[in-house]
């Protein structure tokens, strides 16, 4: 990438691979392009989040680089494809063929909705999905939050947008509230309750949490404050996969907290208690456990969100419905005036 810490290899077998250049940990391996070979090297988006590849079948597969979520797919070439190109605002992909059997070579401009732009002629996504309905999107008033600052932290920092959503989540009956925010997390935000129905518990409701900061620290059009929590939102599914993983969760909580702790810090328990989690687990393995995914992004403005934002919110919800049946959720701002003032956010801690 630009930043020279992360290497992309692509390979004969199929397979593409992302290494830390210091030569770190395992590497995150693509899988996708399998019977087909990858010929040419990835291409890093401007802001190192995304990878672009092409292949033989004259298609191009946009991934995060972080290995969440699925590629998206780009058809739409009839010839061997050279290495994609990307734009200095990482919202446009140039791809250009080699001769077909015509002797023509094609020139594509890709957008971020998956649409191209062949020439002077503009083509749709083929199948698009129907942009995400705004009005579902659920807004705070993030008066006197930081919109700069994601995390709370050990040491609660109440500025934060994690803070902010925590408190919103304390007016609710949760039985826990967790803090699961840092690397290996499920959610930034796990809250957890028991249903009852007809006086018996009858399952068991699993809510995950992803907050993004705003790049700019108030609400602009940007589908970057977008791709990374649209991506962690894609990834936490696995958590239902099963229901020993669903089960894991509990366990996965449990020794976050033991080892915040031990560490001489706060708990991750915003509500609730270790006894609460062991209990919600041994139920777990009696009872249906059902989850919901929210994204919590201040930068998005529900009054005014661009169409980009708007189709990529929709690809979320539907890979986290068509995957496993998990409703999804979206919290934003209502409109640009919210948040800390630039003054107050220079201050802030």
């Amino acid at each position: 990438d630009r930043d020279g810490r992360r290497i992309a290899t692509a390979s004969v077998d199929g397979t593409i691979r992302v290494w830390n250049a210091d030569g770190s940990g395992e590497p995150v391996i693509f899988r996708g392009h399998e019977g087909n070979g990858v010929w040419w090297p990835p291409a890093w988006a401007p802001d190192g989040r995304r990878i672009a590849t092409v292949r033989s079948d004259a298609t191009v597969r946009v991934w995060n680089a972080d290995g969440s979520g699925e590629p998206v797919i780009l058809r739409g070439h009839d010839g061997v494809l050279k290495s994609p190109l990307w734009s200095p605002d990482g919202r446009r992909i140039l791809t250009i063929s080699d001769p077909n059997t015509r002797g023509v070579s094609t020139a594509r401009v890709w957008f971020a909705d998956g649409s191209s732009l062949q020439g002077n002629q503009y083509e749709t996504l083929r199948n698009a999905l129907p942009l995400y309905d705004a009005t579902r999107i659920e807004t705070l008033d993030w008066q006197g939050i930081n919109l700069r600052v994601e995390s709370q932290g050990p040491d609660k920092n109440p500025l934060s947008i994690q803070a902010r959503v925590i408190a919103q989540l304390r007016q609710r009956d949760f039985s826990v509230i967790f803090d699961d925010d840092g690397k290996g997390e499920a959610a930034d935000i796990v809250a957890i309750r028991s249903v009852d129905e007809a006086g018996e518990q009858s399952q068991i409701e699993v809510e995950l949490y992803h907050c993004k900061f705003a790049h700019g620290g108030v609400p602009e059009r940007r589908i970057d404050d977008l791709y990374e929590v649209c991506g962690q939102a894609q990834k936490s599914i696995a958590w239902a996969s099963s229901a020993d993983k669903k089960t894991e969760l509990f366990t996965h909580l449990l020794r976050r907290d033991a080892l915040r702790v031990q560490r001489n810090q706060a708990t991750r328990l915003e509500v609730g208690t270790k006894e609460d989690l062991l209990t919600l687990r041994d139920m777990s393995r009696l009872l249906p456990v059902a989850f919901k995914i929210f994204i919590a992004q201040p930068g998005l403005c529900k009054r005014n969100p661009a169409p980009e934002q708007l189709s990529l919110l929709s690809v979320t919800q539907n890979y986290l419905w068509e995957t496993y049946q998990i409703p999804f959720g979206v919290i934003a701002s209502l409109d640009v005036r919210t948040g800390l003032d630039e003054r107050q956010a220079r201050q802030a801690p």
